[in-house]
């Protein structure tokens, strides 16, 4: 996922060895907000912590949100973490960014590959050490991925595309590097002066040659960062095409995500 952020020095990580949480509800899956979120909660000795899930198609990444009670006076930091899939126990390298709201909750936005989403269903539980260490029983994450999906699928459909079709592209559209187009200097500036952060969430009709043709917003934000968004994307235009099961072109989508964070620079 895209985040406009100035770049601040990683923290320390605890050696702290965290007890497993044990979940004290049901997953559920809640596609309001514009993406399907897979969410869970735990309770803790000062608190409910709770775990999701937001996973973006044609996406290699994708985000995962912590959000527990909290003190302190850090009220914005990034970092990097390390999370680890049991019994798969290989480490996996996210960014993250961390805000600590005014009513003692921090959240955590960690940016992590998709292949932790593709390793839950066999997964038994899930480790995060980004500053402070947690640990996570999954319990049954199998039906709760199959819910998801299911909610990716009637996401696409409700966006206009036909899941079957994209999902003859085996490789989906590329943007080699989609943070170069998207830098402080892009940020509109009303928005900008404002102090207005959001995430837009557009979809990139990408023809067989690699051109985008069409850029369409479905998940809207402030009207200059929508604008903004597609200005952008249209702008620049040509990007790696989808690639079928024979490694050949073909017209498709593109599903970009951009979170505009403004903090003042």
């Amino acid at each position: 996922m895209l985040a406009l952020l100035l770049t601040l020095a990683p923290l320390p990580l605890s050696a702290e060895s965290p007890a497993t949480l044990e979940p004290s509800g049901p997953w559920g899956v809640d596609g309001v907000a514009g993406l399907c979120l897979l969410a869970r909660s735990y309770d803790t000795p000062n608190g409910r912590l709770t775990i999701g899930f937001e996973p973006v198609p044609t996406q290699d990444e994708m985000e995962i949100l912590l959000k527990y009670p909290a003190l302190g006076t850090d009220y914005f930091r990034t970092g990097r973490a390390t999370m680890t899939l049991y019994p798969d126990n290989v480490p996996v390298s996210a960014r993250y960014t961390s805000v600590l709201a005014e009513h003692g909750v921090r959240t955590l936005r960690f940016t992590v590959s998709r292949s932790v989403y593709d390793k839950m269903p066999e997964a038994t539980a899930l480790s995060i050490s980004a500053g402070k260490n947690f640990r996570l029983a999954l319990k049954n994450p199998t039906g709760a991925v199959a819910a998801l999906q299911k909610c990716e699928t009637l996401l696409l459909q409700h966006w206009g595309i036909d899941p079957v079709a994209m999902a003859a592209a085996r490789t989906p559209p590329r943007i080699a590097d989609v943070r170069k187009w998207f830098t402080p200097a892009t940020y509109p500036k009303d928005a900008r002066a404002a102090r207005i952060s959001g995430r837009v969430v557009s979809v990139l009709s990408v023809n067989a040659q690699g051109m985008v043709e069409d850029c369409r917003v479905v998940v809207h934000s402030y009207p200059s960062l929508d604008r903004t968004t597609c200005a952008v994307v249209m702008q620049h235009r040509q990007i790696r095409p989808a690639l079928d099961g024979a490694g050949q072109p073909v017209a498709s989508w593109l599903i970009l995500p951009v979170r505009w964070q403004n903090f003042g620079f």
